[in-house]
């Protein structure tokens, strides 16, 4: 089992839950709740973007975004340049996938697709479709922790993939104080939060969705 802080700031039911979760090795999870959700912040600087891109997954690294686009028949990955906003390469899903979740993990680009039961593998330098792999149950979030990929269906349950087999490796159940917390979407990474969380670890910040998802 994996032992997994979570650390939760809970500002409405009605808005987003954020869960900020620590992936460990050991056998517990621990669950606090708390913030005042009055926390301001500053916008420093906007970059554009395609405003027709339905964005599901979306990565940042140096200085590119790669993105996982949903929508019937407008799905694709793409590599956009961060400060202009261009499409520098693209690769088109078939017309009845919906892109979803994206992760990085080595020289790869991994994407799941929400009701069709197939992930996608792509270089990352050419966005060339180099494999593909079934999975039972939707595909929602995507992360990685640099070994293993973090896979969310909108359950409350986060699978570990093998990234060679896809294999689950092993699951772990996402609670509030003794809760599942259902429909886990976005799986954004971090490799810090401060003081308050040792900075060799791993961080995911889970964000769930109060109304049917993926729209």
């Amino acid at each position: 089992m994996a032992n997994t802080t979570l650390l939760t700031r809970l500002q409405s039911w009605h808005q987003k839950v954020v869960v900020l979760i620590t992936v460990m090795t050991g056998a517990a999870f621990t669950c606090q709740a708390g913030g005042s959700g009055n926390d301001d912040f500053e916008v420093i600087r906007r970059f554009p973007h395609d405003t027709t891109a339905y964005t599901q997954g979306l990565l940042y690294v140096d200085g590119q975004l790669y993105e996982s686009t949903g929508q019937l028949g407008r799905s694709d990955v793409r590599r956009v340049d961060l400060e202009t906003g261009q499409v520098q390469a693209s690769t088109r899903l078939a017309s009845n996938r919906f892109g979803e979740g994206l992760a990085l993990l080595g020289d790869k680009l991994f994407q799941l697709t929400w009701q069709t039961h197939v992930g996608y593998v792509y270089e990352a330098s050419t966005l060339a479709l180099v494999d593909s792999f079934a999975y039972t149950g939707e595909g929602w979030g995507l992360a990685t922790d640099g070994t293993s990929l973090i896979m969310s269906d909108g359950t409350a349950n986060l699978r570990f993939l093998n990234p060679e087999t896809f294999e689950t490796t092993k699951e772990v159940t996402v609670q509030d104080q003794g809760s599942a917390l259902t429909s886990i979407s976005s799986l954004p990474t971090a490799k810090s939060l401060g003081s308050s969380i040792r900075k060799t670890l791993p961080v995911l910040a889970l964000s769930f969705s109060f109304m049917p998802a993926p729209f």
